[in-house]
């Protein structure tokens, strides 16, 4: 399944158009753009599903698992039902209405989630995740336009494509980065060191970049749209970034902080002793993590900016680096090697984003900074907090798990009653520049 998905994400991520993003930018004639898309989206599909007929036995005979033959020819069907999707969906996140964007969300991971648990039950194999993935897909596709008004129309206008294509080619260089800077480490552990040792790293990052795939994603979502409304405007686009900073902050620094001192735990009492060995690569991926949802909201300002093209070449620098380093440090010191590999690069591109912005926006160092503090502080405390209390009551079973994790977060939460009143303010100051946010631009 590491495999899988590695193959499924690389190909969507070279493959992919940016149109959405070029969509939520664009102030003019988004109705015939949807269209457009919507059109370039199926013609992308269909392709892309012969393309892995033609290269399952390449790839299964590369990692010497039979298996893999198979699995990926039906994974194909999955970019079939993507390029099906009404992109109308897209002008739900345009103009900051996402209640039926999380309907479809929800519908969706909640059914695939039933049928992954039903079918792993009764199969036990790779064939129970993989037929998730495809009912997902089949569901999300159905569900946008039974939930969506407004069906797009077999309708294709070259001029607004090649427009679209102008914005989103940086965006596509961008993803497209963000897969390999990402998700390299899985391919070279699964040739280098195996499926055993690729599964423990996969469980490790999984757990690590908790706060950036379930935290910062989600507000990904609503952060570029709302960056893009205020794009015209320095001064309040800027206030506005350093209130989404502070708020993303306060949220993934205790989150990194709880993973690191669950780490031991959440292997050996959550998913059981056969994790151990995942563990340290884990306590260094939370850094990882950290810095990777610190970029959920760097990135997508530079984006509203029209600035895709500097992060590109930001992630093309950092892939360079990952590239001159993973191999050896794989090759000597296992997973551990990979993960170090992957996150002393992630640091250094926070650092250079930082000075970026200073440079475009004029958001001073010390400001994003000063974000940043109390919370590491306030995280920190709560870290001694959980580690003294375990040297007394050793966490043993997943009820104690909970329970430590509940005292975290009052911990936390207190200590930001008492010591962070601002944060409250800034969400609220967040609330306020929403509702007075320009309403539909069609």
């Amino acid at each position: 399944m590491g495999i899988i998905h590695l193959l499924r994400e690389g190909i969507s991520q070279l493959t992919t158009t940016g149109f959405g993003d070029a969509i939520i930018y664009r102030k003019s004639e988004i109705e015939d753009c949807v269209n457009t898309a919507w059109v370039l989206n199926i013609l992308r599909g269909l392709p892309l599903f012969l393309l892995l007929i033609l290269l399952s036995p390449l790839i299964a005979s590369f990692y010497g698992e039979e298996v893999l033959n198979t699995a990926i020819k039906i994974l194909g069907i999955v970019f079939v039902f993507e390029g099906l999707y009404n992109a109308n969906m897209i002008l739900y996140r345009k103009n900051l209405d996402f209640k039926k964007i999380a309907i479809l969300q929800t519908s969706t991971s909640l059914l695939g989630i039933l049928v992954v648990i039903v079918l792993a039950y009764y199969l036990r194999n790779v064939w129970a995740l993989l037929s998730g993935i495809i009912f997902s897909s089949f569901i999300a596709m159905t569900l946008s336009y039974y939930i969506v008004e407004k069906k797009p129309r077999f309708s294709f206008h070259s001029k607004l494509a090649w427009e679209l294509f102008h914005y989103g080619k940086y965006v596509t260089g961008v993803g497209l980065l963000v897969f390999l800077t990402t998700r390299l480490d899985d391919g070279l552990i699964g040739k280098l060191l195996g499926m055993k040792e690729l599964g423990l790293y996969i469980n490790a990052y999984f757990f690590a970049n908790l706060p950036a795939t379930h935290v910062s994603a989600m507000l990904r979502q609503l952060i570029f749209p709302a960056f893009s409304q205020f794009n015209q405007d320095q001064r309040r686009l800027s206030r506005v970034f350093l209130r989404v900073f502070k708020v993303i902050t306060a949220i993934t620094i205790p989150a990194s902080f709880g993973i690191l001192a669950f780490s031991n735990e959440i292997a050996s009492v959550l998913l059981g002793e056969v994790w151990i060995p995942m563990v340290p690569a884990l306590k260094i991926l939370v850094f990882f993590g950290f810095f990777r949802a610190i970029a959920g909201c760097t990135g997508p300002l530079l984006k509203a900016m029209g600035k895709p093209k500097v992060i590109f070449w930001i992630l093309f620098g950092k892939l360079i680096v990952i590239a001159t380093i993973i191999y050896p440090l794989t090759v000597r010191y296992g997973i551990e090697g990979t993960a170090i590999a992957v996150t002393g690069p992630m640091l250094l591109e926070q650092i250079y984003l930082w000075f970026v912005i200073n440079r475009v926006t004029g958001i001073s160092i010390r400001d994003l900074v000063s974000r940043v503090v109390k919370p590491v502080l306030l995280g920190g405390m709560m870290y001694g907090v959980i580690m003294l209390l375990k040297s007394f009551l050793p966490l043993t079973s997943i009820t104690l798990f909970f329970f430590y994790v509940l005292v975290g977060i009052l911990i936390y939460g207190v200590g930001i009653l008492i010591f962070d009143r601002e944060l409250v303010d800034e969400v609220k100051s967040l609330k306020a520049e929403k509702q007075d946010t320009p309403g539909d631009v069609n």
